[in-house]
């Protein structure tokens, strides 16, 4: 804000969500603070009623045939956002939580901060700094029991990937935010927002994935970060943000909100195809997407098997342009 009145150019307008009747998914007391702190004056708020916003209603559905499957999934759910800022910047938060919360290095920084003393995070700490073979064989062994929609060979070989960039990480906090900056979903995400945002004539920034924003963060942090979100939010906020903000450790969750009755039914009256069976138990997955917190893991599988019903396409719709969308699983 005070750098658009430096500059003399329009200030950034915020746009936010509201969820009428879904405590979980309201978060009006935060940004209403935020907003009041900073002294803003003009505020997009969009109110949404009715299942608009679920993954399978009316806007979503016609997204998934139009566009076919993309990264992340809610992306699909957007196109209110991009109609009323199109021709513009839209600035956002995404990689916020990647970049804030714990690192490897953390619990070793809390614990020596700590002195190690009882109710200090020993154990991650030493964990920390075990050798990578053996930090993958405990990373395995804890998530073998996640994903039980996966048969054991894919969930053998998806976790074989997946741990990888995980033991892989340096103890720096500069090594750690160059590994997550490499990680595929980083231009799975940049490519669908860009594609999307486009088609309104507008331009997508992530600020925090920005590349002088991060090396400034790395730059003036510890060498091996910060013990915890709170402080690493203090460290680059602490003069712009009130401390409750700063210091929060609730999250908003949207299960209900996209996760409605459209999709819910369909869930329930799966008839199982659009999916590699050899990869995925049928019963387990629908299990999944009818469970009250639905993993984020599931919902591209969901829109899969919705696109192979709705378009007769074994795996994914091939979108409006004639790409092939991404399949998965």
């Amino acid at each position: 804000m005070s750098l658009a009145q430096e500059r003399r150019i329009p200030a950034a307008v915020p746009f936010t969500y509201v969820y009428p009747g879904l405590d979980e998914s309201d978060e009006t007391e935060w940004q209403e603070l935020v907003v009041k702190h900073l002294g803003v004056q003009d505020w997009m708020r969009l109110e949404v009623v009715d299942g608009e916003n679920e993954y399978l209603g009316p806007r979503g559905s016609q997204s998934l045939l139009r566009r076919g499957l993309v990264f992340p999934a809610a992306a699909h759910l957007w196109a209110d956002m991009f109609e009323r800022t199109a021709g513009g910047l839209v600035l956002t938060g995404e990689g916020g939580d990647d970049v804030f919360l714990p690192k490897r290095a953390s619990a070793l920084v809390a614990g020596v901060r700590g002195r190690f003393r009882p109710g200090s995070p020993r154990r991650e700490a030493l964990w920390s700094l075990a050798p990578e073979r053996v930090r993958r064989r405990r990373a395995r062994g804890a998530s073998m029991l996640d994903m039980p929609w996966l048969t054991d060979s894919a969930r053998r070989e998806f976790l074989s990937d997946a741990l990888r960039d995980q033991v892989h990480e340096p103890l720096s906090l500069r090594g750690g935010l160059e590994v997550l900056c490499s990680a595929r979903f980083r231009g799975a995400y940049g490519q669908t927002m860009t594609t999307i945002a486009a088609e309104y004539g507008s331009v997508v920034a992530d600020p925090f994935w920005h590349p002088q924003f991060l090396a400034s963060y790395s730059r003036h942090a510890p060498y091996f970060g910060y013990a915890d979100r709170t402080e690493a939010m203090t460290a680059v906020f602490g003069r712009v943000l009130p401390g409750e903000v700063l210091s929060r450790a609730s999250k908003a969750r949207f299960n209900t909100a996209y996760f409605g009755r459209s999709t819910r039914e369909f869930a329930r009256d799966w008839n199982g195809t659009g999916v590699d069976s050899e990869l995925v138990d049928v019963e387990k997955l629908r299990q999944a997407w009818l469970a009250d917190l639905v993993p984020a893991l599931v919902v591209l599988l969901l829109q899969q098997a919705w696109l192979a019903q709705q378009t007769g396409v074994p795996s994914a719709d091939r979108g409006e342009e004639g790409r092939r969308a991404p399949q998965v699983a």
